[in-house]
């Protein structure tokens, strides 16, 4: 996720210094320290960068398949956690209440993550 916010902050950057007409070349390793300090910065202030979206897409193995799930509800307490639904609401489905630490674990943000999981 902070590589994700590191691009929009460079974005953000390269958008607001054209616009301006300021036509002079910032090096890639110029704007890409900014945009990391600036993300520190952010973190030190406080803020709260969670690894998933409300809508966005999770995966989880179950049953040796690969599994779709999507994030209802995100948390702050002692650590970040969410809830995620797998299967058709309709039909059935389950929900399950993850944290940051699970990542990459049981659960997955890219459906090519969990499918390495299930080779290993």
């Amino acid at each position: 996720m902070s590589e994700e916010m590191i691009k929009r902050i460079k974005d953000r950057i390269a958008y607001h210094a054209d616009e301006k007409k300021f036509r002079f070349e910032i090096g890639k390793g110029v704007i890409d320290y900014l945009a990391r300090d600036i993300l520190a910065d952010l973190k030190t202030l406080g803020g709260i960068f969670p690894p998933v979206t409300i809508g966005g897409k999770v995966y989880i193995i179950r049953r040796r398949k690969v599994k779709e799930g999507t994030v209802q509800y995100i948390g702050i307490g002692d650590c970040i956690y969410f809830n995620a639904l797998f299967g058709d609401i309709s039909k059935n489905f389950f929900m399950l209440q993850l944290t940051e630490k699970d990542i990459g674990r049981i659960v997955f943000l890219t459906p090519e993550d969990a499918e390495r999981s299930l080779e290993e």
